[in-house]
């Protein structure tokens, strides 16, 4: 009968124990998802910079070849004229 008593005591509790195991479980893996996506949006932003900078020194290197080349060509056009 005791045995009874205190089963009936111990299932409660342990139903309890479980729903805030539960809870807490859930509640870090929202934590870690929620890291997880701040993490993956940090990196396309900077993967975005990269290229951005990436694309601003090409057309900086292009720039230069251009106005090199024309320099170039305008100096040839005169020594010919001369």
């Amino acid at each position: 009968m005791k045995d009874d008593f205190f089963q009936d005591e111990k299932t409660p509790l342990n139903s309890d124990q479980s729903e805030n195991f539960s809870s807490a479980h859930d509640d870090s893996l929202d934590w870690a998802k929620q890291a997880y996506l701040q993490l993956k949006q940090k990196q396309k932003e900077e993967k975005e910079i990269k290229e951005k900078e990436i694309l601003t020194n090409e057309n900086i290197d292009n720039r230069i070849k251009v106005s090199t080349t024309e320099e170039t060509n305008n100096n040839n056009n005169k020594k010919k004229s001369i």
